[in-house]
């Protein structure tokens, strides 16, 4: 019995043996069978993809129709202008990749070089239509690195630079936000980078800038003042940018002379960054006095307050055009005195006092390009006295141009117009109170008479000159001589007799600016070619003034 269950045993174990060897070889050769049919099939694409790139396949499939996907940016019709020329041609795989290269070279020339299309690899072209995929790219997170600390919102920056790229991502667009970012906030590096993302459509900015100086204090002392109240002045102005890091300015100034003192507050808001309302605060507040002689004796006195708000909408905001509307109310009260009383030097005006209110609506255009620039300002103004009884509404029509334009490295040449029209030229019955008259005479708009010599309801003002640097160096600072022509004249149609002649004014003239280590310094010469009556002729300026930015 036990030698018939030992021999039972090694039976058993001899055939455990066999199936184990007969399994082993059956799995080895069921492998090499698969490598031997995945090796025939990469044979078999290799030589499709082969037969494709020598346009032996296909070559009896024409393209019928061509159907881009993922566009959101142009008209159907405007890449079929590109595409159509593929039409009847062989489906091979090189004139499709040829079509995707000419879609994507379309949106790189349109500035969207993060966007690129392709012919997707499942596609169906054997009824001829082929499919081209577009991946437009997006701008995704942006990383700044900044110097201004807790004075800037960064999220300001990004809203507006997403904003400002678009989707899909227009790198042009995306650089000239930053050029404007540069300018409105007074930057004086800026370094950017854009890195890929996390998937093929996103990209990442990395930004790092710093800022300019945040404060500037001027000075200055120049004769640019009135014969009246006093010639020589003294001005000062603070400017703080970016007060409450929300784009915002805050400038403070003052005018003071022997005869007269002048104080202005101004403060302006964005309700965003850059492209968006914004508003602004002036107040003004002055007095002055009659200190030459004889007129001295009478002790004739003025002063005036004038407050306005200024709604400011950006129509178009790029780095070569600006293009703005604004909408101004405004308040402003005069008082005139002889001998400690009250006193109307205008017929318009009750028993030396008035109050203006007035509602102006005015456009600014400015056009730069790589020599030069062209701005221009129009607005209307309407208003009136609520205080006299004799004086009616006006209307007031101001046009404003000034063109410049670098004729060579060192020569700017500069033309510059003013008018102003009021309905009373047209021969209605409406006047214009003293404060919106138009003046001409002084530094600013005719040189070589006295400060606002004329004033009348309308007037004209035309003022050329050349700027022609002589010297610049780092030791010696830069030098300009500008020669000038200047014109002006004035005229009413009602209450023509109180303007006193000549209503025409002009001169010719000589300026020298010098320019060292933050000094600026200012010498000019007028000939005047108009003989007033009143002797009231000024033939030289003088300025100089100092800035300190921190």
């Amino acid at each position: 019995m036990s030698i018939l269950l030992s021999k039972t045993y090694w039976i058993l174990v001899v055939l455990m043996s066999q199936f184990c060897f007969y399994l082993v070889f059956s799995v080895i050769f069921l492998f090499q069978q698969q490598n031997l049919v995945a090796s025939e099939k990469l044979r078999t694409n290799h030589r499709f993809i082969e037969s494709q790139d020598k346009n032996i396949f296909c070559e009896t499939l024409l393209i019928k129709k061509i159907i881009i996907k993922g566009n959101s940016e142009f008209l159907t019709e405007e890449l079929n202008l590109i595409t159509r020329k593929f039409l009847k041609q062989p489906a091979t795989l090189s004139n499709l990749q040829q079509i995707a290269r000419e879609v994507s070279q379309f949106y790189w020339n349109k500035g969207f070089l993060t966007s690129e299309a392709y012919p997707p690899v499942e596609q169906d072209i054997s009824q001829g239509v082929v499919t081209i995929k577009v991946i437009e790219g997006e701008l995704d997170k942006i990383d700044i690195t900044d110097g201004f600390g807790r004075k800037i919102e960064n999220s300001l920056i990004k809203n507006w630079l997403h904003r400002q790229a678009g989707k899909p991502l227009n790198v042009d667009d995306l650089l000239e936000g930053l050029q404007l970012l540069k300018i409105k906030y007074n930057l004086t590096k800026i370094e950017s980078e854009l890195q890929k993302g996390t998937l093929p459509k996103f990209s990442n900015l990395k930004l790092k800038i710093e800022q300019g100086e945040q404060y500037r204090i001027h000075l200055q002392g120049n004769n640019y003042g009135s014969f009246n109240s006093g010639q020589e002045a003294g001005n000062f102005q603070f400017i703080a940018n970016n007060l409450s890091g929300k784009s915002d300015k805050l400038d403070v100034s003052g005018i003071v002379s022997e005869g007269s003192e002048q104080a202005l507050i101004d403060y302006q808001i964005p309700l965003c960054l850059i492209d968006c309302l914004s508003f602004q605060f002036h107040y003004e507040i002055g007095n002055s006095e009659v200190i030459r002689q004889p007129l001295e004796t009478f002790d004739i006195e003025g002063e005036y307050q004038k407050f306005f708000l200024e709604i400011t909408q950006p129509i178009i905001k790029s780095s070569r055009t600006d293009l703005g509307v604004d909408l101004e109310l405004g308040w402003q009260r005069s008082e005139t005195f002889v001998l400690g009383r009250r006193f109307s030097f205008s017929p318009q005006t009750l028993d030396g006092q008035y109050d203006i209110y007035t509602l102006r609506i005015g456009t600014t255009w400015e056009e730069k390009w790589p020599t030069g620039a062209l701005i221009n300002r129009g607005e209307i103004t309407v208003g009136g006295d609520s205080l006299s009884e004799t004086s009616d509404p006006f209307v007031l029509f101001r046009l404003q141009s000034n063109w410049l334009e670098k004729l060579n490295e060192n020569l700017l040449f500069s033309l510059f117009g003013s008018l102003q029209l009021t309905p009373s030229s047209l021969g209605k019955s409406f006047g214009v109170l003293p404060s919106e008259q138009f003046p001409i005479g002084g530094f600013s708009t005719v040189p070589g008479y006295d400060l606002n010599l004329r004033r009348g309801d309308n007037g004209i003002n035309i003022k050329a000159d050349l700027r022609q640097t002589v010297l610049k160096s780092s030791s010696l600072g830069a030098i300009t001589i500008n020669p000038y022509a200047a014109f002006g004249y004035v005229w009413n149609k009602r209450n023509e007799a109180i303007l006193l002649e000549p209503t025409t004014l002009g001169s010719v003239g000589l300026n020298l600016h010098w320019k060292i280590k933050g000094i600026d310094i200012n010498l000019g010469i007028a000939e005047p070619l108009n003989d007033v009556s009143e002797n009231f002729e000024q033939t030289t300026y003088f300025s100089i003034g100092s800035s300190i930015s921190f």
